[in-house]
This record gives structure tokens, C-alpha cells and sequence, in this order.
């Protein structure tokens, strides 16, 4: 079992300027500054070391190709879903996404037909809706 280290979440970071989303292009999207952007999941914290330090060894060999997922990719994610929900996932019934929303949309394209209805709760996402459409 790997041991968590302390972390200060309470450590401001300065993260106008950083050509980040959520506050540098706040103004533009709701015509003020004078707001608190908690429109998009972008986090005010540092990443932890260890995952720093992991991506700095990973991207220290200077070659960016496509990578093969490993078994221990597959390994970790049957471990943690029987960990914490008690749920037995065979390696093969996992399917790889880029990101959420291509997931979302070739589930949307999988499971539906052109004109079923698909529900939507907001507060949502925003580009859930635009799978949808």
C-alpha cells in the first residue's frame, strides 16, 4: 500500500497569467474579472510530487509516441473497482477513451438511435449536451 503524503491544500496559487482556462479567459466568457470561475473542473492546488516526479521521469527520455497501455494499466483499475465498490472486472471488458466526452459520445452512438431522448441533469458538464445533439 502506497503511503499519502501530507498536502497543503490551503497554499494559494497564483494562476492568472498561467494561460489557464478557468481564470484567464474567465473575462471573456462572463465579460468580468469580479467572479469566482467555478464553471470548469480546473484545480487551484499543485499537483502532488509524486505525480510530477512520475511525469518528469516519463517525458525525461525526450521520445513522444503513441504508448501501449500496459497490464499494469488494466491491473490498477480492476484492483481499485474491486476495492472500492467490490466490483470483478474482467481485463477484457475494458475499453480505453481519450477522455469523457468521446466516452460519452461513442456510448451516446452505442445505445441509442436518432431521435430517442437522452437525459441531461444539470448542473452538467457542457459538452455533454453537444454528444447529444
Amino acid at each position: 500500500m502506497l503511503k499519502q503524503a501530507a498536502f497543503n491544500f490551503d497554499e494559494r496559487i497564483e494562476r492568472n497569467g498561467s494561460n489557464c482556462f478557468k481564470w484567464d479567459f474567465a473575462p471573456k466568457v462572463f465579460g468580468t474579472s469580479d467572479i469566482l470561475p467555478m464553471w470548469v473542473a480546473d484545480m487551484d492546488f499543485k499537483s502532488p510530487p509524486e505525480v510530477v516526479d512520475a511525469l518528469s521521469e516519463r517525458v525525461g527520455h525526450g521520445i513522444f509516441g503513441y504508448g501501449a497501455r500496459p497490464d499494469s494499466y488494466y491491473a490498477s483499475f480492476i484492483a481499485w473497482a474491486k476495492k472500492r465498490y467490490g466490483f470483478d472486472i474482467d481485463k477484457e471488458h475494458i475499453l480505453f477513451s481519450p477522455g469523457i466526452v468521446p466516452a460519452l459520445s461513442l456510448c451516446v452512438t452505442a445505445f441509442t438511435a436518432p431521435g430517442d431522448g437522452v437525459i441531461i441533469q444539470p448542473p452538467v458538464y457542457p459538452p455533454f449536451a453537444g454528444v447529444v445533439k
